[in-house]
């Protein structure tokens, strides 16, 4: 694990991982940004990131648009979600993207996949492979329960599970496309491919765990849950706040993606990916020839 765990839970609590205050954006404005985005997505079209002073910096305005393109999933194309990703919950991640605050998505059944996993090559919308621990919760959490913690995470949690989170977007170039921009397209959430459900963690070291990827046999990447800001269950409570914050709330049956506990890997088609995670078994993603 990262040394230095009590400062970065400091760090977490100060480096504006709250919700910002924020204007008030016209709905039907942001729902015309959401179907632009849509758009680059159904047809594969690269998304030109503006120039910085045109830029949206606002995250209030980038959950407006998220929350939009997700109503336009659920009620006119059928998605149904199934949880909640957090994205940048990593120090490398968030030095990939030039970035100081993990943001939020959502997880859907059409993008989630079991292991193993047999995507299109996608070449210019897949960015990264990101291995990560992800939660299953058990019961709903009232925000009028109060501020969560990770004890009360943990508690609430009834499975455990080992992922790959394909992160996919059409922004070009997407390292610089900012926090607002990146959350207003879902998180750049691409596919998510799953392991096995486990139940009983209770001799593991969730913040130690071994995780190793390898692509096409050859290590890329190792890490453990640790690198993750506060732990899975820390982040996942930081996701609780949030949502709260914002009148949403976790649900008995919600998945949560907790971050990046590796180096990102870059993938290329006709390569595949296993991430292991010892004793919570492995996922492995392939991604076609081109």
């Amino acid at each position: 694990m990262l040394d230095g765990a009590a400062d970065r839970r400091a760090q977490f609590a100060r480096a504006g991982y709250a919700p910002p205050v924020t204007v008030s954006y016209d709905q039907a404005e942001l729902e015309q940004v959401a179907r632009e985005l849509l758009a680059h997505r159904d047809e594969g079209r690269p998304n030109p990131v503006p120039p910085p002073a045109e830029r949206p910096t606002d995250m209030g305005w980038g959950y407006g648009v998220a929350a939009q393109l997700h109503r336009i999933r659920n009620d006119d194309r059928g998605w149904a979600q199934i949880g909640w990703k957090i994205g940048c919950t990593n120090a490398a991640a968030r030095a990939q993207l030039g970035i100081d605050a993990p943001f939020y998505g959502r997880l859907y059944a059409d993008t989630t996949l079991p292991s193993p996993a047999h995507l299109p090559a996608g070449a210019g919308y897949f960015k990264v492979y990101e291995a990560e621990i992800a939660l299953v919760i058990g019961r709903d959490l009232k925000p009028a329960d109060g501020a969560f913690t990770a004890e009360a995470l943990e508690a609430a949690t009834r499975a455990i599970l080992p992922v790959i989170e394909v992160v996919g977007c059409w922004h070009e170039p997407w390292t610089e496309a900012g926090a607002a921009l990146i959350a207003a397209d879902n998180a750049a959430h691409g596919y998510w491919v799953t392991g096995d459900e486990v139940t009983d963690w209770s001799g593991l070291d969730l913040l130690d765990l071994p995780i190793t990827v390898r692509v096409d046999g050859e290590v890329a990447a190792r890490g453990v849950p640790g690198n993750v800001d506060t732990g899975p269950f820390g982040v996942a409570a930081w996701l609780a706040n949030t949502l709260a914050a914002s009148g949403l709330a976790l649900r008995a049956g919600d998945r949560i993606s907790t971050g990046l506990t590796t180096p990102p890997i870059d993938p290329a088609p006709g390569q595949t990916a296993v991430a292991d995670f010892g004793p919570l078994g492995q996922v492995e993603v392939r991604l076609a020839p081109a």
